[in-house]
């Protein structure tokens, strides 16, 4: 079985996977017996799903005794072997790097001399969709043990072109390596200096006013503003928690939205039973949409509180801790804007609350920038294995 169907470039060879590579498997050994834990062998296990398709896995979370593998089907596997999840995860893909035992969710490929291990970790990314489709079942999804025996790989005939090949993407990989870390250092930052400012706990230059404690309800008003007509049915939108306000995919023919919500620019809206898992966002368009009637919609007191400033102030901790424990109801609970907005927090004035927006802002636009161009590295890497990993294009040796 190959997971992609090419012609076999001159110098190339189409064959099973199997017959380049020692196939092992993974063991996870009884969590209850003390005498299989904390040795000196590096074990991976799905909790260690956050550093996989990465060139190389070091760091896990649980070591297992000489003991545990001496009295397990447990294996060492050697620095360089390469593993794949099978079930929870499927196709993610890494290469060890050290000797280090797995669990039975992972394949593991210790490769011959014929098959550089590089190439077949981005082989294996490559098509890392294709095992998604291949796995099966209803609650976990998994991939038997019989796909693995029939899997052919198309590979260069020649070492070396495997190891160039591979050593391009590597470079691709450490940039956005490079780049990720680089949004997470951003992020972080942004996140302390948020604190700070939101706090009162760092001022900008010229402000010395001393700021007012106040509560949500006295700088920000309830909206009750029906449709009734004046928006589109196309206007119908939604909120969710990562992408904020939404057009709706789907609208029930024949239903009223006379009495849906309008929302206006900088106003707030929010399902009053996700408010908890953080599913409220603010209009940055400049006409205006329709949300649910069972929406809560609010906004801001002109020369009272800056749209910008709440927006960022809903990301601290402290609303965050707020919002969990607001609200009432034993199953789902409902946040309305009764329960919102005896929410209470330091304000500075309006001038001051701009300045501190306008800074965070920039920190966003900033992040914001870096994520386009990870995703349009990532992008341009996907062309270059489509054209790598299948000798479309091929490298001097």
């Amino acid at each position: 079985m190959n997971p992609g169907r090419h012609s076999v470039p001159n110098g190339w060879s189409e064959g099973l996977l199997d017959s380049l590579t020692e196939r092992g498997s993974g063991h996870t050994p009884n969590r209850k017996n003390a005498s299989y834990w904390n040795g000196g062998v590096k074990w991976v296990s799905l909790v260690d799903s956050d550093k996989l398709d990465r060139p190389k896995i070091t760091m896990t979370e649980f070591e297992i005794s000489d003991e545990g593998i001496r009295n397990s089907s447990a294996v060492r596997h050697p620095a360089g072997t390469v593993i794949m999840s099978r079930d929870a995860g499927v196709g993610k893909s890494s290469v060890l790097g050290a000797e280090m035992a797995v669990s039975q969710h992972f394949i593991a490929w210790k490769c011959s001399d014929a098959l550089e291990n590089r190439f077949l970790y981005y082989w294996l990314q490559f098509h890392k969709g294709f095992f998604e489709r291949m796995a099966v079942g209803s609650t976990i999804k998994t991939i038997g043990l019989p796909l693995f025996r029939k899997l052919l790989i198309t590979s260069p005939d020649s070492k070396i072109e495997q190891e160039k090949i591979a050593d391009i993407l590597e470079t691709w990989d450490r940039g956005i390596e490079c780049l990720t870390d680089l949004i997470a250092a951003k992020s972080e930052q942004k996140r302390s200096l948020m604190q700070q400012l939101l706090a009162g706990k760092k001022r900008l230059p010229g402000f010395t006013e001393e700021w007012q404690e106040v509560r949500l309800e006295e700088v920000a008003t309830n909206s009750s503003l029906r449709n009734k007509g004046t928006v589109p049915d196309d206007r119908l939108y939604a909120v969710t928690k990562t992408e904020g306000l939404i057009p709706m995919r789907e609208h029930v023919k024949g239903e009223t939205t006379d009495r849906c919500r309008v929302v206006k620019r900088d106003w707030f809206a929010y399902n009053p039973m996700r408010l908890n898992i953080g599913s409220l966002a603010r209009l940055h368009e400049k006409e205006p949409v329709m949300v649910s009637p069972d929406y809560v919609v609010f906004r801001c007191k002109k020369d009272r509180l800056n749209p910008d400033f709440l927006d960022h102030l809903r990301h601290t901790r402290r609303w965050q801790h707020y919002v969990n424990v607001a609200g009432n109801g034993s199953v789902r609970v409902r946040i309305y804007f009764k329960d919102l907005g005896t929410f209470k927090f330091h304000l500075p004035s309006i001038e001051e609350q701009r300045r501190i927006a306008e800074i965070l802002n920039t920190c966003d636009r900033e992040i914001a920038l870096h994520r386009r161009q990870l995703a349009a590295i990532r992008e341009q890497k996907r062309g270059l294995m489509q054209k790598l990993l299948t000798g479309e294009v091929r490298v001097k040796v």
